[in-house]
C-alpha cells in the first residue's frame, strides 16, 4: 500500500439516523474514488460495509465497518456507522478512532431521534463535523424544511456551503457557495458532472447565502474581519482558509447536499472532507 504522511490522511465517521443513507453514501465514494469498479447497493446485498448475513437480509448496518480510498491525494479512512439506537454503542465506540464525523440527515424527515443521539457523542468526543443533507432526490424532500430542522436543533453554527439545483425528481446538481459555480450531475448513477455558472434562478439566493456564510466565517477570525469590513467580500481563499479554522474549531458545522442513490454530490463531499476535515496532526 501507498505510504502516506499523516498530514494526507483524513479519518472520519459516517454517522446518523438509521436509514438516512450512510451505507449508500459510503458505496458511492467508493465507486468515485474507483475502489469499487460498480456502484454497489444495499437493496442488492452487494454493500462492502453492509457485508454481515443479518445486514444483507435486513438492509439496515448493525455493526461499524471501515474502509480508505484515496482522493486528490489524500487518504481517507472511513467507518460507516450503524444507526438503529439498538446499535448506537457501536457508533460510539466508532468515534474514539476518528478525527472528525460527517452527520447524515434525510432530506425527507429532517432531524430524528437518532441524528440528535450521534450529535451528543460527536459533543461529547469534541470532534469537528460536517452535515449533509442526503435523499433530496426523494418525493417530498424539501431542503429548506431540513436546514430549518438543523437550526433549530444543532443551531445556526451549521451552515450551509451549498444549495441544491432542482427538487425532487427535478434534483440535477449542486450550487457551491465557496466556488461560487454550479455542478450538474448525470442522472445514471455514473457520479459525471459539469461545472457551469450558477444558474439565473438561483442567483439571488447564492449571493445572500454567500454573504451569509462570508460573515459567519469573518465573526471567528479578527484579521478576515478586518479584511471584510474594508474590502465587503473575501477572496475565495480567504474564504476557505477561515472556514476550515472554525470548522476545525467546531465554531461552524457545513451543509453540503447530496443523492447518494443517484451517486449526486458525492464527489463534492469528499473534496470538503479533504479541504475542511483535520488530519491526525491536528
Amino acid at each position: 500500500m501507498k505510504d502516506y504522511p499523516a498530514d494526507k490522511i483524513r479519518n472520519i465517521a459516517i454517522i446518523g439516523h438509521g436509514s438516512s443513507g450512510k451505507t449508500s453514501l459510503t458505496s458511492a465514494f467508493l465507486f468515485d474514488s474507483k475502489v469499487t469498479s460498480r456502484f454497489t447497493k444495499v437493496e442488492k446485498g452487494n454493500t462492502v460495509t453492509d457485508y454481515d448475513p443479518d445486514e444483507i437480509e435486513r438492509k439496515i448496518s448493525i455493526n461499524s465497518a471501515a474502509c480508505f480510498l484515496e482522493w486528490n491525494g489524500h487518504k481517507i479512512n472511513i467507518v460507516d456507522c450503524p444507526g438503529y439506537t439498538n446499535f448506537l454503542w457501536d457508533a460510539r465506540a466508532s468515534l474514539r478512532a476518528v478525527d472528525a464525523g460527517a452527520v447524515l440527515v434525510c432530506g425527507v424527515a429532517g432531524i430524528e431521534v437518532g441524528t440528535e443521539k450521534v450529535w451528543e457523542m460527536l459533543k461529547e468526543f469534541d470532534l469537528p463535523r460536517i452535515l449533509i443533507i442526503n435523499k433530496l432526490d426523494r418525493e417530498n424532500s424539501n431542503y429548506k424544511r431540513t436546514v430549518e430542522s438543523i437550526h433549530q436543533a444543532f443551531g445556526r453554527q451549521a451552515v450551509p456551503i451549498q444549495i441544491p439545483i432542482g427538487e425532487e425528481g427535478n434534483f440535477t446538481g449542486v450550487a457551491d457557495l465557496v466556488t461560487r459555480k454550479a455542478y450538474i450531475f448525470e442522472k445514471n448513477e455514473s457520479g459525471k458532472f459539469k461545472e457551469e455558472e450558477i444558474p439565473s434562478d438561483l442567483k439571488a439566493e447564492v449571493d445572500k447565502k454567500v454573504e451569509e456564510l462570508t460573515e459567519m466565517v469573518a465573526e471567528n477570525d479578527e484579521q478576515l474581519m478586518e479584511k471584510y469590513f474594508e474590502k465587503g467580500e473575501l477572496s475565495p481563499e480567504e474564504l476557505i482558509e477561515g472556514l476550515r479554522g472554525s470548522i476545525l474549531n467546531r465554531q461552524l458545522f457545513p451543509i453540503f447536499v447530496t443523492s447518494a442513490l443517484l451517486n449526486i454530490g458525492a464527489q463534492l463531499v469528499l473534496d470538503g472532507i479533504v479541504s475542511f476535515l483535520p488530519s491526525p496532526l491536528e
